[in-house]
């Protein structure tokens, strides 16, 4: 989209993107690089061989397939993920209130605050140990967030509400 904003945006602009993430293709190694031509084309065109041939052929194929015919499974998807994004948030309110969830906007991974639970200084191993419910803790993603974790919501509806069922145990 940006580069077909203006003249301006094509001269100076690059895209980098992918069909990995949107339709789950990250281990066939397939991305584009787009320019508006010109100047930006020419350096592209000047990169080393190996980075223009670094793309698997069942990535290339299945990237193409993805772009052009998948859209109404995405589509499908979308819709799946802003239902579960919704459960979680009703299901945290309604059940273990004490956690605090943010909606994130997209995507299919919730930001927990769990310091309000009292579990200690990794409350993601004890829910693992106690609810065998696998979140990722959040000292991973920086030493201030001990008492945060993420969890996963790209699953179904059936797992997520079994999930925080367990979590819920895992408190008492």
């Amino acid at each position: 989209p940006f580069l077909a904003v203006s003249d301006t945006s094509r001269e100076v602009g690059i895209t980098v993107t992918s069909a990995s993430k949107a339709f789950n293709l990250a281990g066939l190694k397939c991305a584009l690089i787009i320019t508006g031509g010109g100047r930006l084309k020419d350096q592209i065109n000047s990169m080393p061989i190996s980075v223009a041939f670094r793309a698997s052929l069942f990535g290339a194929v299945a990237a193409t397939a993805a772009l052009s015919q998948a859209r109404p499974w995405l589509d499908e998807v979308i819709k799946a993920l802003d239902h579960n994004r919704t459960l979680l948030k009703q299901l945290i309110e309604t059940q273990i209130p004490a956690i605090s969830y943010r909606v994130p906007d997209f995507g299919y991974l919730a930001w927990l605050d769990l310091s309000a639970l009292g579990l200690g200084d990794n409350p993601a191993d004890l829910i693992l140990e106690r609810g065998k419910v696998a979140i990722n803790g959040g000292a991973m993603y920086g030493k201030q967030y001990p008492q945060f974790a993420r969890l996963n919501f790209g699953t179904s509806p059936e797992i997520i509400t079994e999930g925080i069922h367990r979590i819920l145990r895992s408190l008492t």
